[in-house]
Parts: C-alpha cells; sequence; structure tokens
C-alpha cells in the first residue's frame, strides 16, 4: 500500500488547518477520486488480463486523503490565512459550491476547445511554413 505523510490536525497551525479545511471544502477528495476512476478506467483497457477484483481491491486501498495532504504545502506557500478565509468563505457560498459541481464538466469542455484551437493553431503554422517554402 502506498503510504504518504498525514497531516496531523492536532499539531498544525491556524493556517494549516485553514488549509485542509479549503481543500476538504472544495471537494479535493472526490477529484481524487474521479481521477483515480479514469485512472483504473485507462489501466483496465491496457491490462484486460487482469481481473476484476484486482482494480476492486486497488481502490478500497487508496485513501483519498493522500493527494489532500499532499496539496497543503501548495498552498501554504502561495495563500495567506486571509486569502485562506476568503477562499473557504467562497466556496462555501451557493455560488462556489455551483463552481465545484460544474467544474468537471467546465474543464473537460475546455480541454476541448483547447485541443480544437491547437489543432487550428498547428494547420496555420504548417500552412505558413509550407509557404514560405515557396
Amino acid at each position: 500500500m502506498l503510504s504518504f505523510p498525514f497531516w496531523s490536525i492536532g499539531q498544525n497551525t491556524p493556517k494549516e488547518k485553514k488549509v485542509v479545511e479549503l481543500v476538504k471544502v472544495m471537494g479535493g477528495g472526490e477529484i481524487a477520486k474521479q481521477v483515480m476512476g479514469s485512472l483504473i478506467t485507462s489501466f483496465k483497457t491496457v491490462y484486460t488480463e487482469v481481473p476484476e477484483e484486482f482494480w476492486d481491491d486497488f481502490v478500497k486501498e487508496v485513501d483519498s486523503r493522500e493527494i489532500e495532504n499532499m496539496l497543503v504545502p501548495i498552498y501554504l506557500k502561495y495563500y495567506s490565512e486571509k486569502e485562506l478565509d476568503d477562499m473557504i468563505a467562497f466556496y462555501k457560498s451557493p455560488t462556489g459550491k455551483k463552481m465545484i459541481e460544474s467544474m468537471p464538466g467546465v474543464m473537460q469542455e475546455s480541454m476541448e476547445v483547447g485541443k480544437a484551437w491547437g489543432a487550428k493553431l498547428a494547420e496555420r503554422v504548417m500552412y505558413k511554413l509550407n509557404k514560405k517554402k515557396k
């Protein structure tokens, strides 16, 4: 089983506790579960001979707090206590909750748009390069 250091709530500073709260309010654990589900789906297409029980057991072993705790030092580095308070308040608001709820769809559609835009840029580059060669 993978092992990561867990942030011990009893030993945290007030700022660290706010980061833990923010990550939870933002749904960090749920996002981690979604990512893991996508990864396992990808693995299943490659490792077709692996029995389903293996994947079920693997999922049971993974604790989403691992990623939540790995995020704590990052948020500590970039945000002040006041900013953390503001973000916690936002994500607890109806608009913040809606943002969290709609973010997977927004990200998926944004990636599709980005991919299409990148393809168009690549076509333009190739056109200009070919035009310049002539």
